[in-house]
C-alpha cells in the first residue's frame, strides 16, 4: 500500500497578489522623480517617491527613467515598465 502526501496548499502572500495586480502608468523624471502606479484591479493611483510604500506592503526601491524596481515579502523584487 502506497502512502500519498496530503497535498500542500500553496497561497499567495497578500503582498504577492497586490504586486500582480500593479500596473505602471507613467513615471515623473527629475532629481527626486516620481512614480504613478495603478492597482489595475481596484483602479487606485499611487504617486510614490523612492523608499515610499504601496499599501504599506511593496515598496518602491528604486526609480529609473524607463521602470522602477519594487520589492516585498522581505526581499522579492519586481520590476513595473
Amino acid at each position: 500500500k502506497e502512502e500519498v502526501a496530503a497535498p500542500v496548499e500553496v497561497t499567495e502572500s497578500p503582498a504577492s497578489v497586490l504586486a500582480g495586480q500593479l500596473g505602471l502608468v507613467g513615471i515623473g523624471w527629475s532629481d527626486d522623480p516620481d512614480v504613478m502606479v495603478e492597482n489595475t484591479e481596484t483602479k487606485k493611483m499611487y504617486f510614490l517617491k523612492k523608499g515610499q510604500r504601496i499599501d504599506g506592503m511593496i515598496k518602491i526601491e528604486a526609480i529609473f527613467e524607463d521602470k522602477v524596481i519594487l520589492t516585498y515579502d522581505n526581499g522579492k523584487e519586481m520590476e513595473l515598465r
